[in-house]
């Protein structure tokens, strides 16, 4: 008997018929999505008009000399004379595996719409484990403003933006504040973002009693060592002075649930904290991911109104 893909690829009507239920499947999904936002008005604003050519330059170094491992990112940036705001993006993975390629189409898009996007690797668990992670990413931002007027970046206007693990840590950017103790010694003003998008976050790390992956990105168990779990949690740093956040999240998502985004939207609310919710009610982690395109789209409307409005 042939596999049913070997008959419906004969077919003369499969790959038609396959792109009319991807069409429907694609507009059943989108249509069941929560956006929760103070401004309801502003998911419809009008995108940048997506620009012609797009630069690439890889394998930038940004770690020093004498660091660990030798961390790589690649900038995309529109290919003409203007200067625009910044994204450092971060690639997902539980902190342990995957890489950079992950999120190489989502840096294209988010710069075709006017942003210099640094796509970044950074080191992984178990051999590195909290913090080293988010002293990598802490470095990386450093780096990009460095270079700022290399790349045409506007240092006063950067993002933090990534998926699960990689969100797990731009969430952190963005929550961390002068007084916390993974401040020091990589972070400071210079390591501060200006808004921050995250999908699939794992915002507190607290609510992970039984956790493989946790437990060896933060190298402790639950019960014997809290105190690490907390210091490890975007949400134990929740203060007024935090910048706008938007999350997104899949609704059906077994890994990382609901819970995570909702309640830390209650933590940025009771902090006066501007941030949206956007629930993509039929998926789960990974399609939230792999079938973001609404989500993203929401995302650069907010970070436009966040770091292009004067």
């Amino acid at each position: 008997q042939k596999p049913l893909t070997d008959v419906a690829s004969k077919h003369p009507l499969s790959k038609g018929l396959m792109r009319i239920l991807l069409i429907f499947a694609t507009l059943a999904l989108s249509a069941c999505s929560q956006h929760i936002v103070s401004n309801p008005q502003a998911t419809s604003e009008p995108l940048a008009k997506p620009a012609q050519q797009l630069q690439k330059i890889g394998n930038l170094s940004y770690s020093p000399a004498g660091w660990p491992e030798v961390l790589q990112g690649d900038i995309h940036r529109p290919d003409n004379a203007e200067t625009y705001p910044g994204v450092l993006l971060i690639h997902g993975g539980g902190w342990r595996s995957r890489s950079r390629q992950d999120t190489d189409k989502l840096a294209r898009e988010i710069a075709e719409r006017g942003y210099v996007v640094f796509n970044i690797s950074h080191r992984f668990a178990p051999q590195y484990q909290f913090p080293e992670q988010i002293y990598d990413v802490q470095l990386a931002l450093r780096w990009l403003r460095g270079h700022a007027s290399e790349y045409r970046l506007n240092p006063e206007k950067v993002a933090s933006w990534g998926y699960s693990s990689g969100a797990h840590l731009a969430a952190l950017l963005g929550t961390i504040s002068r007084a916390d103790p993974v401040d020091q010694p990589h972070g400071g003003p210079q390591a501060r973002v200006q808004a921050v998008v995250a999908g699939g976050t794992p915002a507190d790390l607290r609510k992970y009693k039984n956790s493989g992956l946790v437990e060896g990105f933060l190298g402790v168990k639950h019960a014997e060592n809290f105190a690490t779990y907390e210091a490890a949690s975007p949400a134990y740093y929740v203060s007024s002075d935090d910048p706008p956040v938007f999350l997104y999240h899949g609704g059906l998502d077994a890994l990382v649930h609901t819970d995570q985004p909702r309640d830390f939207k209650v933590l940025l609310d009771n902090a006066g904290v501007a941030n949206e919710l956007y629930i993509q009610k039929l998926r789960g982690h990974a399609t939230a991911f792999l079938l973001d395109g609404a989500a993203v789209k929401q995302a650069i409307r907010f970070l436009d109104r966040k770091l292009k409005t004067p």
